[in-house]
């Protein structure tokens, strides 16, 4: 037996299992962000504790649409490259959450994020360049749109000791080869 959805009732079925109202996501979500710009550089653990919150909202793609409205990748892109290494390492993770939507791939790219990306491949913290190397591998770079120096820190990486890195460094190489 094969269960056929139309678009309208697979939209209804959303509908009715969302635990809670849009607006009033929206509002919260607003909120946040307010709340971060408003934090002091000198209250770093609260911006800490914040941008996390504000990643995790990222992961949902229900809420794709409200970050996008709250012009929040820009947020994130100043935090990959501004931040201190925790704030660029959450402001990553929320990036990477987001990459799985081509809208947001859009707003990224329109807003200059593979060159702010490219500079993170150089930091220490491992969690910020696998994020990082993942978000290059969503915005589908080619060899044209990277110069050398890049190429050259990919073939670093993929002799990191670190798995992950390797791997995801060898696959953007792979990638570039094609």
């Amino acid at each position: 037996m094969e269960i056929v959805l139309s678009e309208s009732s697979v939209v209804l079925v959303m509908k009715r299992h969302r635990r809670y109202d849009p607006e009033e996501r929206f509002r919260y979500l607003r909120e946040l962000i307010d709340e971060f710009n408003k934090l002091e550089d000198s209250e770093s653990f609260a911006k800490e504790q914040v941008l996390a919150n504000l990643s995790n909202f990222c992961y949902d793609p229900s809420n794709h649409d409200n970050l996008h409205k709250l012009d929040l990748i820009p947020l994130l892109l100043h935090q990959v490259q501004n931040g201190s290494e925790k704030l660029a390492e959450f402001a990553a993770k929320g990036l990477c959450n987001l990459a799985a939507n081509p809208k947001s791939i859009e707003i990224i790219k329109k807003a200059g994020g593979k060159d702010i990306v490219e500079v993170c491949l150089y930091r220490e913290s491992e969690p910020l360049v696998i994020s990082i190397l993942y978000i290059l591998l969503m915005l589908k770079v080619s060899t044209d749109e990277l110069n050398q120096k890049i190429e050259q820190r990919l073939q670093t990486l993929s002799q990191s000791s670190s798995k992950r890195i390797s791997n995801l460094a060898e696959i953007l190489l792979e990638n570039l080869r094609r």
